[in-house]
């Protein structure tokens, strides 16, 4: 009956070892996979975060860049363009403006883009009088026109009280150039003012 107990006891004993060896099993192994999930998860982040960082610190060395060379190429540009256009705009407008010289004027007036054109009247006898009228380019230092000039003559014919208008030519060449604070006329068609010096107006 004692070793029938026994015999009991020691079954009971084995299945509770048994029993607490599976329980402390399982347990082991859920900790250990959430661990292991945890650590996934900290890792993809960490992960994520450094790429973050990294595309952004890109990017803002591509914008610094990108305007450091706009900026360059600005500075460039004002550079080359600046001076020269200042100092040749200031050697032409010299030119505009009416002059004068007995009973002939010029004027000279600035039309923009680089052109500019001449308007000559000079008086004759009574009220007839010429005009000439050049479109101008800036060439070495001078106004030139180069076979477009015109000049018409103005007359009063004898018994009448109108002027008469009379083509002379259509295409005239001509040279403006400054001596000093005066201007010649260089009438390569007509040499009509051939050395003569015309004084500015300053009312004009």
């Amino acid at each position: 009956m004692k070793n029938k107990a026994l015999i009991i006891a020691l079954i009971l004993t084995l299945c509770a070892f048994s029993s607490c060896g599976k329980e402390k099993g399982s347990v082991s192994i859920a900790d250990t996979a959430k661990s292991a999930e945890t650590a996934a998860v900290t890792t993809a982040v960490t992960e994520t975060t450094a790429v973050t960082e990294i595309t952004t610190a890109e990017e803002k060395t591509e914008s610094t860049t990108a305007e450091a060379t706009a900026a360059a190429a600005n500075d460039d540009n004002a550079e080359a363009g600046s001076e020269p256009a200042d100092d040749k705009s200031a050697e032409e407008e010299s030119f505009t403006g009416r002059w004068g010289l007995g009973r002939a004027t010029i004027e000279i007036t600035d039309k923009g883009e680089g052109e500019y054109r001449a308007l000559i009247k000079w008086g004759g006898n009574g009220d007839s009088f010429s005009m000439w009228i050049y479109p101008l380019e800036p060439e070495d230092g001078k106004l030139v026109c180069k076979g477009k000039g015109t000049k018409t003559n103005y007359d009063v014919k004898e018994g009448e009280t109108q002027l008469s208008e009379t083509e002379e030519y259509t295409d005239g060449s001509a040279e403006f150039r400054l001596e000093g604070k005066q201007l010649v006329w260089d009438d390569l068609t007509g040499h009509c003012a051939d050395g003569q010096l015309f004084d500015k107006e300053l009312s004009y």
